[in-house]
């Protein structure tokens, strides 16, 4: 059996304080069988937002989706990744 994937999980304003953004981020989270590890940007006006936690594989095509509903917030960057912690 495929042990669960460790990852992050965590909110970050970006830009205010970058020493933050690694410390808000633990401890880490068992996640559930066959997530990853993601970590996306979403910008809305002037704020940039840091997320990361545990997703479905295609969690960064699932975001794009949900985020055509409204908007004033984007997508800025996402991206996943299947190691523990990355």
């Amino acid at each position: 059996a495929v042990e669960p994937l460790r990852c992050y999980e965590c909110s970050a304003l970006l830009g205010t304080d970058a020493t933050s953004e690694s410390l808000a981020c633990l401890p880490s989270t068992e996640c559930s069988r066959n997530h990853i590890c993601a970590k996306f940007v979403l910008k809305r006006a002037n704020t940039e937002i840091l997320h990361r936690k545990c997703g479905p594989p295609g969690i960064c095509a699932i975001l794009n989706f949900e985020l055509r509903r409204d908007p004033s917030v984007r997508l800025k960057e996402c991206s996943v990744c299947d190691r523990d912690e990355c």
